[in-house]
């Protein structure tokens, strides 16, 4: 094994990093014992002491980035988890957090799982850095915000418009929490004079995770001009583990939306 590191070392001098070097191993005239030993020997201390370079090997490999774009939001009360990621360089890959610091309730683990969870709605700005295993390391870092999804979403799905004599329209809503909501649902024509007439009402459980519900409604009003107003709250129950059942009361939490659209009805004024 001496003389094999001895001869490596004689190599090595006579510029053997080089393509020059290479070629005169792997030349006709080399004595092809000695190539199969000095071969050998090279995996062997590759394995000891682990990956070199050669010159000009470095360009192949490609430069280390974090492609990632967005953080995915963060639901009310579900467990979050997300695996962020890199490309390039050689894995596996090392993470770590550099600048703010994350939500509480949340964590990141040097294999890039970002997880936590929470019952408030947060928001965090923070950098991480991840280093790759060459040697030296080659590192990239990005910065991330992290923040809760709007618990509680209305919007329209089909805007109030005249109907002959009835204003109808549709929306829909969406509980983006990993909870129930008892929701409560006011849909009300607003008269240009300030008076209010009823469209709708619902009271019923929005269940979790429930996407873009739609609940339509309509009503025969007289011609005038009416604002139409759809006011949705939602209601989280609070949980007691001494009398075992869901109770209402000051610790209850309520999320609610409003929606408002003109719809001129003034035919037969």
């Amino acid at each position: 094994m001496a003389k094999l590191l001895r001869q490596l070392r004689k190599l090595d001098q006579s510029s053997m990093g080089s393509q020059r070097g290479a070629r005169q191993l792997l030349s006709p005239g080399y004595n092809p014992r000695m190539r199969m030993l000095l071969g050998c020997s090279a995996v062997i201390l590759m394995a000891l002491f682990g990956y070199a370079q050669w010159p000009g090997e470095a360009a192949s490999i490609s430069v280390l980035s974090i492609p990632v774009k967005d953080l995915p939001k963060v639901s009310l009360w579900t467990p979050y988890s997300f695996q962020l990621g890199a490309s390039g360089g050689i894995e596996p890959y090392e993470w770590r957090l550099i600048s703010s610091s994350l939500p509480e309730g949340f964590s990141l683990s040097n294999a890039g799982e970002l997880t936590g969870l929470t019952e408030e709605g947060v928001r965090g700005d923070f950098m991480v850095l991840v280093s790759d295993s060459s040697r030296p390391p080659k590192q990239a870092r990005k910065n991330f915000t992290l923040s809760t999804e709007i618990p509680l979403v209305a919007d329209w799905n089909a805007r109030p418009e005249v109907n002959g004599l009835r204003i109808d329209g549709s929306f829909k809503i969406s509980n983006q929490t990993g909870r129930d909501f008892d929701l409560t649902v006011i849909i009300l024509a607003v008269k240009d004079t300030g008076r209010a007439t009823a469209l709708g009402y619902q009271h019923f459980t929005l269940n979790k995770d429930t996407r873009e519900l739609e609940i339509p409604f309509g009503e025969a009003l007289p011609p005038a001009n009416y604002a139409v107003s759809v006011d949705v709250v939602g209601e989280e129950r609070c949980h007691s583990g001494f009398f075992g059942r869901d109770w209402w009361g000051e610790n209850s939490r309520l999320f609610k939306d409003h929606k408002s659209e003109a719809a001129p009805f003034a035919r037969g004024r």
